[in-house]
């Protein structure tokens, strides 16, 4: 539930985000299978060199024809659950205890799916466990082909308008640090089916609310 909120409302809003983003399974959001996050990782390479020059080749390539380049994407199992176990475990602990890494001026519906779909895609060390609270501890491997780190996309992870991907949209505002619920709904998530008994965690419940 991606819904805009009042902050006099924001406690019962969270909490009912919170409900809705775990009663299903992006993050998780790959695009070739069934998950309610779009998916997003490049190819872990050596070196730099070498990392320039697969990305001058591949960077383009948009195979499924959904706006992402296929380097952003999550194209093995074991990636997409490690991603959806961290984005649920990420999501969920906002209702416990909000974290500081979290903008304070973006903690709406749309701006949880934002926040626990960026950090799940992090290099989980030390660090960035201390960094988010003691409630966080390690629950699977790190996303293994991509890192905000090495991603072609950087931290612009969600696409702002349709079409397929094309050369030149990394630099052209085509894709963005942030995405309102409508640019979530529209441009980054996979529909499943309107039955929510079909739902996995992490999966995501959009109501249209004028």
């Amino acid at each position: 539930m991606l819904a805009f909120i009042k902050r006099r409302q924001f406690s019962f809003a969270l909490l009912a985000c919170f409900v809705l983003v775990f009663l299903g399974s992006y993050f998780s959001y790959a695009r070739n299978q069934r998950s309610g996050l779009q998916s997003a990782g490049p190819v872990s390479v050596p070196d730099n060199h070498t990392t320039n020059h697969a990305l001058g080749h591949s960077a383009s390539l948009d195979s499924d024809n959904d706006g992402i380049p296929d380097t952003a994407e999550l194209q093995s199992f074991m990636d997409r659950e490690n991603f959806r176990r961290w984005f649920t475990l990420i999501a969920e602990g906002q209702f416990y205890h909000l974290s500081e890494q979290w903008n304070a001026e973006q903690r709406d519906c749309a701006g949880l799916v934002r926040f626990a779909w960026r950090e799940s895609l992090r290099h989980h060390d030390r660090a960035w466990l201390q960094k988010m609270g003691p409630a966080y501890t390690p629950v699977a491997p790190d996303v293994a082909r991509y890192t905000l780190e090495q991603g072609p996309l950087g931290e612009k992870l969600f696409r702002t308008g349709f079409g397929s991907y094309k050369d030149g949209e990394l630099s052209n505002g085509t894709f963005s640090e942030f995405a309102d619920a409508r640019s979530l709904t529209s441009f980054n998530s996979k529909f499943i089916s309107r039955d929510r008994r079909v739902a996995q965690p992490g999966d995501l419940l959009f109501f249209y609310q004028p």
